[in-house]
């Protein structure tokens, strides 16, 4: 089938939003109350398209792989559920991911969008199904394509290249959630505009009162550190317990490791603290709402991100929260985070336990590099809070250069 090419937007645009996993209605519910999200402890990016939307008096149809629907007439805003279900493994992953796009794409033209804003959860594959309808991309990039320092052999990167090329001319930019991200996209399919962002906080957390008491080896208390995340063996969970471990063995026996979050190595872990008798050194704590999970950051030492080298990480929300409360991050080399907490990090080889307990003990043994840190991390909380490295200020970059100039005059 063959469609005309659409023509330049002169109004506010109709905007689709392939919003990938999350509950973007029930952030929408809340939005419409002017209620943040409490279910996390960052900005939503949901909730930040919506606020576009309503700047641009636009409609804006966002689906969503949640079971959850919700309309705002008032406002021309819907969340449709879209879920992408089991997608099978091999040449079956393949062929459902080609079908799933088709499907999304097809809803958009029906939606008669201007254009589609396509997370990358949908696959490259999506850039070529939203093409057949000559529907301009903007690809949102919470994850690389590859671990960050992993080069994909010739083989992978074949894939990847033909999965991008009859769709890469429909491509208009690339939000990023961090540099890596945009260079990776770059290098497999030549210069494209990348529009990067940080992701932000609510300005409640911005001047939090943190005293951050530096527990030593020699004084009794607990040295917490803190892992908010999912948890998955992928994410380095185990490797946390084999450091962990480590450490006793050394005589750091105040250490203590706080996991927040829910997944589906839980179970596994909770038995696999129990059987080597680490409970009073680990504790599960669950998904925690911002509240508890600010009271957990307020509490912590430092935090921890182990995460394994066969996953792609965009760049890990964990280490940046550690600024909010002005505490190290400690976080494996995979983790694109690291771009932005620099100096106010402790990067280690992933997969290696004896390196994260190296990574603690030199924390502990030397209190003027633990102070250091402190004082570093303190100094970059300020880009969580600032409007110019906001999702939404990087869509809206996006939507322009994809729409051209006629969306300034809205």
């Amino acid at each position: 089938m063959t469609h005309k090419q659409k023509p330049l937007v002169n109004s506010a645009p109709k905007i689709f939003f392939a919003h990938g996993p999350g509950d973007a209605a029930g952030t929408l519910q809340n939005w419409a109350l002017n209620v943040e999200d409490d279910s996390i402890i960052a900005k939503t990016y949901s909730g930040q398209v919506f606020d576009i939307a309503k700047q641009l008096g636009s409609e804006l149809l966002v689906i969503t792989d949640n079971s959850k629907s919700h309309t705002l007439t008032a406002d021309n805003i819907s969340v449709e559920s879209c879920p992408r279900g089991d997608m099978g493994s091999g040449w079956k992953y393949w062929l459902n991911m080609k079908k799933h796009a088709d499907s999304i794409a097809r809803r958009a033209n029906e939606f008669g969008a201007d254009v589609a804003i396509v997370s990358l959860h949908y696959g490259l594959l999506s850039l070529a199904a939203f093409r057949k309808y000559q529907i301009p991309v903007i690809l949102d990039m919470h994850n690389t394509l590859w671990p960050m320092g992993f080069e994909p052999n010739l083989f992978k990167r074949l894939i990847l290249k033909v999965t991008t090329m009859r769709g890469r001319n429909g491509l208009g930019a690339v939000v990023a959630v961090s540099p890596e991200c945009g260079r990776q996209l770059n290098k497999l399919i030549g210069e494209k505009s990348i529009f990067e962002h940080i992701p932000q906080y609510p300005v409640s957390l911005q001047y939090l009162n943190v005293d951050n008491k530096f527990i030593s080896s020699s004084e009794n208390g607990e040295f917490r550190i803190l892992f908010a995340g999912r948890i998955e063996k992928i994410k380095g969970v185990f490797d946390v317990l084999d450091a962990a471990e480590i450490l006793i063995r050394e005589g750091y026996s105040h250490v203590k490791w706080i996991f927040a979050g829910t997944g589906s190595a839980e179970c596994e872990l909770k038995t696999e603290i129990e059987r080597r008798n680490l409970s009073p050194y680990l504790e599960l704590k669950g998904q925690l709402c911002r509240m508890d999970l600010t009271e957990e950051l307020v509490k912590a030492n430092a935090t921890i991100t182990p995460t394994r080298a066969g996953f792609c990480e965009g760049s890990a929300k964990a280490p940046l929260e550690s600024l909010i409360a002005g505490i190290p991050a400690l976080l494996s080399s995979v983790v694109p985070a690291s771009e932005v907490v620099k100096d106010a990090a402790i990067i280690f080889s992933p997969s290696s336990p004896a390196e994260i307990a190296n990574s603690v003990s030199q924390m502990l043994d030397n209190h003027l590099h633990y102070v250091s840190l402190c004082e570093n991390s303190g100094k970059l909380k300020h880009l969580l809070f600032e409007k110019q490295f906001s999702f939404k200020n990087a869509v809206l970059g996006a939507l322009k250069k994809t729409l051209g100039q006629s969306l300034l005059t809205l």
